[in-house]
């Protein structure tokens, strides 16, 4: 069983809904693991990805998802051979209807269904749509505030403009001589 160095302490959450604490320090773990995102970005020397949001990362997101879409799409075909005619019915009216509120119905309602190896494969195909319906929503809210803070910029430059003009034309009329007033 190989061997971690975990950085600062954190729980890892399975997805059985089981828990599992860790220490500061060296644990021995199994390889599943050992090899989990989350417990590999809480080890010693671990880096947040400094690439993220960038071109590239975008890109490699993208392609990420269309895999774990076709993943999804695959789960469901095996869900689907498994269950009965009755069940998948209920079950593809609720995916048309209520997809990300009714993803946790669907797990319950696919384990009462499906034999247990298809139901843990579904459970792990809907955490990874809900975290890509996530990153979707965040970068929607990132490109949002961004165009929100390049329009104040936009409008405090528009307005400066105004008043460097406002300035100049005062100052022109300063300098102006008065109507009126006859030169001798």
């Amino acid at each position: 069983m190989p061997k971690i160095h975990v950085a600062k302490d954190f729980v890892l959450k399975h997805d059985d809904g089981t828990k599992t604490p860790f220490k500061k320090g060296e644990h021995e773990v199994e390889d599943h693991v050992a090899n989990h995102w989350f417990v590999k970005a809480n080890l010693v020397g671990a880096k947040p990805n400094p690439g993220a949001g960038t071109p590239a990362f975008l890109r490699a997101a993208t392609e990420e998802r269309s895999r774990l879409e076709a993943e999804h799409h695959r789960l469901e075909s095996e869900r689907d051979a498994a269950v009965t005619a009755s069940v998948r019915e209920k079950m593809e009216a609720e995916l048309a209807d209520r997809i990300k509120i009714a993803l946790e119905q669907q797990a319950v309602a696919a384990v009462n269904a499906v034999d247990a190896e298809v139901a843990k494969r579904v459970a792990v195909a809907t955490a990874q749509i809900e975290a890509t319906v996530q990153a979707r929503i965040d970068k929607a809210v990132e490109e949002a505030l961004l165009a929100h803070i390049e329009a104040e910029a936009k409008s405090g430059e528009l307005k400066a403009a105004e008043e460097a003009k406002a300035a100049d034309a005062a100052k022109a009329a300063e300098k102006a001589p008065e109507k009126g007033v006859k030169a001798k």
